[in-house]
């Protein structure tokens, strides 16, 4: 089962994002909802201490995932000979 949220914590973590962090509430909750959304993130974020200790991550993955970049290598072609035209050996 899970545990008891501790709201007194929950408030000064918020508290804090805000004072500390220069957040504010509408980018918080934008944030936690997508983290809430993404398979690997909702398992992890689920507290506003834990979004507040993973926040520039977050951002970082939602980032990628909306401008459609896959975190990834990029795709070697080992074929590509365009580096050697204009080399005379």
């Amino acid at each position: 089962s899970a545990r008891k949220p501790n709201f007194a914590g929950w408030a000064n973590d918020i508290r804090l994002m805000r004072e500390r962090d220069g957040r504010n509430h509408r980018d918080m909750c934008v944030l936690f909802r997508w983290a809430c959304q993404d398979n690997f993130w909702s398992g992890n974020v689920l507290s506003p201490a834990k979004l507040r200790d993973k926040w520039t991550q977050l951002e970082i993955n939602r980032n990628k995932q909306q401008a459609g970049v896959i975190a990834s290598k990029p795709k070697l072609d080992l074929t590509n000979t365009d580096w050697i035209y204009g080399v005379e050996l």
